[in-house]
């Protein structure tokens, strides 16, 4: 996770929460806003990897895909699919890639659905906790009055985004983004008559495979397949 435990950067600082904290950091507003934006072209860039792996006419398939709520159903529709047009190395591409979406999603979740605050020795950072630790905290000191305990509990659960973290958040959504649309121009390759269609392919096929993030889930995805039932037989 890029963000960090505030007890780790700030020592003994007691934070406080609200939305105040956004607008008196107005470049770690910035960065947070792109990062929940770029999303969007994220899943325009899924939308089309569908209508690539379907042979579809694309403005329908990307339509219908935007319309389905929720990113599990999403991500199902999207595994159907590959699993009846990919090959086998293909597939496990097509899976490293969604491992890393998976990752880059979980980062934009917690800055869409957290909650920020500060302190006057955070400068430019932010601080981001879970809403549901925040609700718990607030319940307990107006139950038991602001201790010291309660306040430790707050720091433990609180983290710190830097502005480099947030913005290593938006340049890897912008890289899963690439990636994506990498990747469906690779598939939509696969229905190309040109004769030179599957060396293009094989060539390809490497470089899509050491984009460093890529890279790496292919190593994780690997490695867990070596811990399966099957693997083990």
């Amino acid at each position: 996770m890029p963000r960090q435990k505030i007890d780790k950067k700030y020592p003994n600082v007691n934070p406080s929460f609200g939305p105040g904290f956004l607008e008196d950091r107005p470049a770690a507003a910035a960065l947070i806003a792109r990062c929940i934006a770029l999303w969007s072209d994220v899943e325009a860039g899924l939308a089309l990897l569908l209508a690539r792996m379907l042979q579809a006419n694309t403005e329908p398939a990307i339509a219908m895909f935007l319309r389905i709520e929720g990113s599990r159903m999403q991500g199902e529709i999207l595994n159907t699919v590959a699993e009846v047009v990919l090959d086998n190395k293909d597939y496990e591409l097509f899976g490293a890639l969604m491992i890393y979406k998976r990752s880059i999603e979980a980062e934009r979740n917690a800055l869409a659905h957290g909650r920020f605050g500060g302190s006057d020795q955070i400068k430019d950072g932010i601080a981001w906790i879970n809403p549901m630790h925040l609700t718990r905290h607030t319940v307990s000191i107006t139950r038991t009055g602001v201790t010291d305990e309660a306040m430790q509990w707050l720091r433990d659960h609180t983290y710190v985004y830097e502005l480099a973290d947030l913005e290593t958040i938006a340049r890897d959504t912008q890289d899963l983004y690439n990636q994506i649309e990498a990747f469906a121009g690779y598939v939509w390759a696969m229905f190309d008559p040109a004769p030179d269609r599957d060396s293009w392919r094989a060539a390809r096929y490497p470089q899509l495979c050491s984009a460093p993030r890529i890279a790496q889930a292919l190593t994780q995805l690997r490695e867990s397949q070596k811990n399966t039932p099957e693997a083990r037989r």
